[in-house]
C-alpha cells in the first residue's frame, strides 16, 4: 500500500505506556481509502488518507518505520512483520503488540459547548509557541470575539496569533469527525 505518512511519527509515543503505543494503527477499506490514528498519551490524532492498493488492513504500525520525509511511501503489513518498501533495501520492523486506546470515544460531539473556532498556520503556532515557552508550557486565551488575535503566554514570554480566518463554520470540524468515526475497513 502507498500511503503519505507525514506528520504521524510525531505523535507516536517514544514509549509504551497505558494510552499510548508505539506505532500509529493503520486501517484501509482495500478501496483507496485509510484511516491512521496515531497518539502519545497526551495528544491524538487521526486523519483521511487516499491511498493506493487493495489491501485491507487494521493493524498497528511501529514508529520505526513511519517516514518523516515529504512524500508517500510503500509499507506492508506482513503477518509477523511491517516492511516499508525501499529502494536500496527494505526498513522491516516487528508488529506492535496490544490494542489501541478507543480514540472515537475521546472526540467531542456537537453538543459540547464550543464557543468560536479560528484558523492559525500550525508552522507559526510552533514557532511562537517555542519562543514565549516555559519548561514547554503554553496558555492559549481565546477572546469571545474569534475575528480578534488569540494570546499565547507563559509566565516568561507572551505572543498573538493572528487567525488566518475567523468565524469559521464549526459544523467543518464536527462533518471531519463524523467521516473519521465514520471509516470502515471491513
Amino acid at each position: 500500500m502507498k500511503i503519505d505518512l507525514r506528520g504521524v511519527k510525531s505523535v507516536c509515543c517514544k514509549g509504551s505506556s497505558r494510552y499510548a503505543i508505539t506505532g500509529a494503527r493503520v486501517r484501509s477499506d482495500g478501496k483507496g481509502t485509510a484511516r491512521i490514528d496515531a497518539t502519545d498519551g497526551r495528544i491524538m490524532g487521526s486523519r483521511l488518507e487516499v491511498c493506493e492498493g487493495e489491501e485491507k488492513i487494521d493493524s498497528i504500525c511501529p514508529a520505526s518505520i513511519l517516514s518523516p520525509g515529504a512524500s508517500p511511501v510503500s509499507i506492508r503489513d506482513c503477518s509477523s512483520e511491517w516492511r516499508r518498501l525501499k529502494r536500496g533495501g527494505d526498513i522491516v520492523a516487528p508488529r506492535v503488540e496490544g490494542s489501541f486506546p478507543p480514540m472515537d470515544d475521546l472526540w467531542p460531539s456537537r453538543d459540547d459547548d464550543f464557543v468560536h473556532s479560528v484558523s492559525i498556520d500550525a508552522n507559526l503556532l510552533v514557532a511562537l509557541a517555542k519562543m514565549v515557552s516555559e519548561d514547554g508550557k503554553v496558555h492559549l486565551e481565546f477572546p469571545r470575539n474569534a475575528s480578534k488575535v488569540v494570546l499565547m503566554h507563559s509566565r516568561i514570554g507572551a505572543g498573538l496569533l493572528m487567525p488566518a480566518k475567523a468565524d469559521r463554520d464549526l459544523e467543518d470540524a464536527f462533518d471531519t469527525i463524523d467521516r473519521i468515526r465514520g471509516f470502515s475497513a471491513e
